[in-house]
């Protein structure tokens, strides 16, 4: 049994009611401290790994969020496929209903069984409240007699599974119910490490019960693709770029814009490490808090770096140009390098972290050359502010692309259109934002 915080063991064993003790101090029970993820993970590097379990039980929420996620994607489950026995059975739950399946149920539902199917050859799905999957290798052979007969055989004592609810429940009606209500979920996609599509589903049904006035837009959000977001962009330069041309004195604020981009940028590197760390090698609470501090010292070396020298710099906006030159090719690099560490079986953590200071660092960079060029526009404007002004505009464009980026990101980007194709944009929007700086330089 994997848990991933000894607290709740600990407030359990102070508070125990006779089940909890009873199942505590069964010497068949051993407790490993650890994310389940990873203790998947560390199974299959065991040099005598090979398939020994004969149930395996994820006891989980639904994808409810990027950490929830990882639990039900096609690369997690190829994990489990590999530790259970061929004849094993792998299983999980995610809401149901025996009355009405909503689009958003049945998208839900849809897409982590399309994802299953892909990795297991047999899947049996027993429909209720919660629906109950059971995932195998080789036939899986479930009923109601069988399962009476086995806690019969076991000698096991049930209060609620009598034998008049294991046959209410298995009734044939149920299953007939549940395909037809279903129909037909194959366009539903599927859900991946790095596109955690059911993510996004989870969210639609949420919203579904809790707000359902907005469940146009979230059907709205569904129909969005890559290249509808792609192409925002291109066209916001091409209408920006001959406005700006043609009215210089709105050219003092492109360096916010580059600012406030860069701070999109930064925050969403930021969560996106954080995300396929998670998925790549588990959830670890230190290593997480390492990421974050990795990030932080880039960006206090290149602040205190370009402070330093900002003064032996001549050629500011070329500078800055370059700056943004750099930040578009580390975008684009990272996409191979992650997909390379996905499916590399050696555990490479401090490229992670080498990279989240990479990006601190060019972020860092850029500070102090925003400002001096925003200062030197507003002399070019006859709009002279004092430096702590200057300084302050600046900061709050970080801050606003940040806040931004960590809202758009997380519950959007990253589940509606995947890691990859959101670095792709990243890389685009730092583009527009070097094409306007361009202009200061002419």
């Amino acid at each position: 049994y994997t848990e991933l915080d000894p607290a709740l063991i600990k407030l359990v064993e102070k508070y125990p009611t006779p089940l909890t003790k009873e199942e505590l101090n069964d010497p068949r029970v051993n407790l490993i401290y650890t994310d389940g993820r990873r203790f998947v993970q560390e199974q299959l590097k065991r040099r005598d790994s090979r398939p020994n379990y004969d149930l395996v039980l994820l006891n989980l929420p639904a994808p409810s969020t990027l950490q929830l996620n990882r639990f039900y994607t096609v690369e997690f489950f190829h994990s489990i496929k590999k530790i259970v026995k061929p004849d094993g059975i792998f299983v999980f739950s995610l809401p149901g209903s025996l009355t009405a399946l909503s689009t958003e149920l049945r998208n839900l539902n849809g897409s982590i069984l399309n994802t299953l199917k892909e990795v297991f050859p047999q899947v049996k799905i027993i429909p209720g409240d919660n629906n109950l999957f059971l995932a195998s290798s080789n036939s899986v052979e479930i009923s109601a007699k069988i399962f009476q007969e086995n806690l019969k055989k076991r000698k096991i004592e049930t209060k609620l599974l009598t034998s008049s609810y294991l046959n209410w429940r298995f009734d044939e009606r149920w299953f007939s119910w549940f395909r037809q209500a279903m129909g037909d979920f194959s366009p539903v996609k599927k859900n991946y490490d790095l596109s955690p599509r059911g993510l996004f589903y989870q969210l639609t049904y949420w919203n579904a019960l809790s707000s359902p006035a907005f469940n146009k837009f979230f059907q709205f959000l569904g129909r969005i693709d890559f290249f509808s977001i792609f192409l925002v962009l291109p066209l916001f330069i091409i209408f920006i770029f001959p406005f700006l041309k043609l009215r210089p004195k709105y050219s003092k604020f492109i360096p916010l814009y580059a600012v406030l981009t860069t701070g999109f940028l930064g925050t969403t590197f930021d969560l996106i490490f954080i995300f396929v760390y998670q998925s790549f090698y588990g959830y670890v609470y230190h290593h997480l808090a390492l990421l974050v501090t990795a990030f932080m010292a880039g960006l206090t070396i290149g602040g205190w770096l370009m402070t330093r020298n900002l003064g032996r710099i001549k050629k500011d906006i070329l500078s800055f140009i370059k700056i943004e030159f750099f930040i578009v090719i580390f975008s684009l690099a990272i996409i191979p390098l992650l997909i390379s560490l996905k499916e590399s079986r050696n555990e490479s953590t401090f490229v992670f972290f080498l990279l989240a200071s990479m990006v601190g660092f060019l972020v860092g960079l850029e500070f102090p050359l925003a400002n001096k060029i925003y200062q030197a526009k507003e002399l070019e404007s006859k709009e002279v502010r004092k430096l702590e002004s200057s300084a302050g505009m600046i900061y709050a464009a970080d801050l606003f692309g940040a806040y931004i980026g960590a809202l758009i990101v997380s519950v959007g980007l990253i589940p509606l259109i995947g890691v990859v194709q959101t670095l792709i944009l990243l890389a685009v929007l730092k583009i527009s934002s070097l094409t306007f700086l361009s202009l200061l330089r002419t």
